[in-house]
């Protein structure tokens, strides 16, 4: 089963700093290549989506978000519609910002999964313990499908402003119920990755989804180098 180490830019950059990222990003990789089972994904703001395309970059492209809708008058959304022809690998639905900041439900990102899949893409189904029994029942119906679950304790993001990454002993005991509630399915950790932590959290997760630590590149190389290497 591939690792994940999964850059989630959020709001931030602009084009000469995504510009920028992709330089050191090139010059860190040229003469010491990740691991080939090492999947990186950069998932950044959808407007910088395509800076990343067709660059021979040694990760992949994604995108933070996607409309329910497949396409037609609902304006301002991004539907699979658009993204035909440019479809993203990957797809981050249901973070906890989205959750809280407007009211995403377990129902309405399945539904934005579907989306995803009908793009042939993957989505990364975020999540914290409150939700994942009920995202686990309308998940089953969907039994099959590649998708890629990301706990994300709120407590531990770094935006939540009383951050802490959680214990890697903590994390292991948690994924003992997730992997029953979601059989099969790489599960990685998200909530204050740094280049310091990575390493504690390889051999317990299916990989990392990192927030503001992936904004540059030598940050985000580093962690994930020392997630491969423990």
């Amino acid at each position: 089963m591939n690792q994940y180490i999964i850059a989630n830019w959020k709001a931030n950059q602009n084009r000469q700093q995504t510009y920028e990222f992709i330089r050191q990003f090139l010059a860190l990789t040229a003469t010491s290549p990740l691991p080939q089972d090492l999947q990186l994904v950069v998932c950044p703001p959808a407007v910088f989506y395509l800076e990343f395309v067709g660059k021979s970059l040694p990760l992949a492209a994604g995108l933070q978000d996607i409309s329910v809708f497949a396409g037609g008058a609902y304006t301002g959304e991004l539907t699979a519609q658009n993204l035909t022809g440019i479809e993203p690998a990957f797809v981050i639905v249901g973070h906890s910002e989205r959750r809280r900041e407007f009211g995403e439900t377990n129902e309405l990102i399945v539904r934005k999964c579907e989306q995803v899949w009908s793009l042939g893409a993957t989505p990364i189904v975020c999540f914290d313990e409150p939700e994942a029994a009920s995202l686990s029942q309308l998940l089953q119906v969907h039994a099959g499908k590649s998708m890629i679950l990301a706990y994300e304790p709120v407590s531990a993001i770094s935006t939540s402003g009383s951050a802490g990454n959680l214990d890697p002993q903590a994390l292991n005991q948690q994924l003992v119920g997730f992997r029953q509630l979601f059989p099969g399915m790489p599960i990685i950790y998200g909530g204050s990755v740094k280049p310091e932590n990575a390493g504690s959290y390889a051999g317990i997760c299916d990989g990392l989804l990192v927030g503001s630590a992936s904004l540059k590149a030598e940050s985000f190389v580093g962690i994930a180098r020392n997630f491969a290497h423990q």
